[in-house]
């Protein structure tokens, strides 16, 4: 099993994951991107298409749209087109758990890749980044309303302040990872992430594509397991709604 937490850096993990029992031995690695589709286009291709035909993909991520194809997996859960929380502009870790436990427990898949979209913004437990609504986004993008990244650009709030946020946005993803490898049997575990996420270092903000920087390409690496204790049943979810606006999305997760 891979555990994907969107957008973390290393030095965050670093600074959070000794919280937690099963973060020890953090270690580091090389993304092969700096941004979601990049990774997502550099991993999930013809070359890994063995290893992708045994695997199923369960993600929050709305970049799936553009960069995975279902027929390439043994099974694709999109979790952000039918749980998306319209209140914080993001998708709940717990959304993205119930459906892993769930899989893992009905269907018993060879290999599962888990993509949460947590530590990326919006922050779950802080009002840092305004405009957090599908109707809106636009407004992110033309002055009227700023991200959060940008908002640290144009110091508009301190660096602290967003770093507090950022950690506790990591916070949130673990508590589910401790709770899903509690409700699992998983004799390999990698907990990673796509890319990191600049806080102003050489001018960076955010994450964006094809940049060779090691804020955005080097990320943590931990190797842990997991055993089924039937601690949690997951809850179900209905895949009959509506899917909604993709690019509203994306731009409540920051991107444009």
């Amino acid at each position: 099993m891979l555990l994907v937490l969107d957008a973390c850096r290393l030095d965050l993990m670093n600074e959070v994951g000794p919280e937690y029992r099963f973060c020890e031995g953090i270690g580091s690695f090389r993304s092969l991107g700096s941004s979601s589709l990049q990774w997502l286009e550099r991993n999930f291709s013809p070359d890994f298409a063995d290893e992708m035909a045994n695997t199923t993909y369960i993600t929050g991520n709305p970049y799936s749209e553009q960069a995975v194809q279902e027929s390439d997996f043994h099974a694709v859960d999109e979790v952000w087109r039918y749980d998306w929380d319209e209140e914080i502009g993001t998708i709940q870790p717990r959304s993205l758990t119930d459906r892993a436990i769930h899989h893992w427990r009905n269907n018993q898949p060879e290999q599962m890749i888990v993509h949460y979209m947590q530590p990326h913004a919006p922050f779950i437990n802080h009002d840092l980044q305004a405009g957090i609504s599908p109707d809106s986004w636009e407004e992110l993008y033309t002055g009227e309303k700023k991200n959060v990244w940008m908002r640290l650009r144009d110091g508009e709030i301190p660096k602290q302040t967003v770093w507090e946020a950022y950690k506790d946005n990591l916070r949130a993803v673990l508590d589910d990872v401790e709770l899903l490898l509690e409700n699992i049997d998983a004799q390999s575990v990698v907990i990673t992430s796509d890319h990191g996420n600049g806080l102003g270092e050489h001018g960076i903000y955010g994450h964006p594509s094809e940049i060779d920087s090691d804020v955005l390409r080097t990320v943590p690496w931990i190797e842990t397991s997991a055993t089924d204790e039937e601690t949690y049943d997951p809850q179900t979810q209905s895949h009959s709604a509506e899917q909604d606006d993709v690019k509203s999305k994306l731009a409540d997760l920051g991107y444009l």
